[in-house]
């Protein structure tokens, strides 16, 4: 999940994205804004998944002119695919 410009702040919406969180061990977020690391602290408040939460601290131009977009999206394909590798090699953990 790309997040771009939200702060966070809807408890109901904070909510969803935990239980999501939960449930979904393969998702990951990437938040991009120039308060990046603040937001994501933010989340780590409600579910602590540090290795599933990407930061890019820049404007959401800046960042795909960046080529940072891009990265994190290749980080998140390889995270995911470790993810699923696992749960095949060990299907009674998934």
């Amino acid at each position: 999940m790309v997040v771009i410009g939200y702060s966070f702040r809807d408890a109901h919406l904070m909510q969803l994205l935990d239980e999501a969180l939960v449930k979904n061990r393969s998702l990951f977020l990437v938040i991009i804004d120039p308060d990046a690391p603040g937001l994501r602290a933010k989340v780590m408040t409600i579910r602590n998944v540090p290795e599933r939460c990407l930061a890019i601290p820049k404007p959401a131009g800046d960042a795909l002119r960046a080529g940072q977009v891009l990265n994190a999206t290749n980080t998140v394909i390889q995270a995911q695919q470790q993810i699923v590798n696992a749960e095949e090699q060990n299907p009674a953990t998934s």
